[in-house]
């Protein structure tokens, strides 16, 4: 993109966003787990620009990030929440180690 087309871009966005037509930024990629940390950065960084760009409440946040979590990163969210509510929960009659929870302190 030389820059002249780069100029008329950003013109195009700002009469866009002048005259009350909005935009939808470019989906994100899923992430499936991958333990490469270059490809964590990377997804974090398009998700903070994604979440910025679609104006994404941080009431919403969460709901919209486990949205792209796939595979292995999914089960594991699920895991986490089921143990997080299992934690969090004493009316199960439970002690906390017999939650399988661990104790702080």
């Amino acid at each position: 993109m030389n820059r002249l087309d780069f100029t008329e871009l950003v013109a195009t966005f700002k009469w866009r966003s002048s005259n009350g037509v909005g935009f939808k930024p470019t989906k994100l990629g899923n992430f499936d787990g991958v333990q490469d940390w270059k490809v964590v950065n990377v997804l974090l960084a398009e998700m903070e620009d994604y979440l910025h760009a679609a104006k994404v409440g941080q009431h919403s946040v969460m709901e919209f990030a486990k949205s792209y979590l796939k595979g292995y990163a999914s089960t594991w969210w699920k895991i986490m929440k089921q143990k997080e509510g299992k934690c969090h929960n004493p009316s199960l009659g439970l002690t906390t180690k017999e939650r399988g929870c661990k104790v702080v302190g």
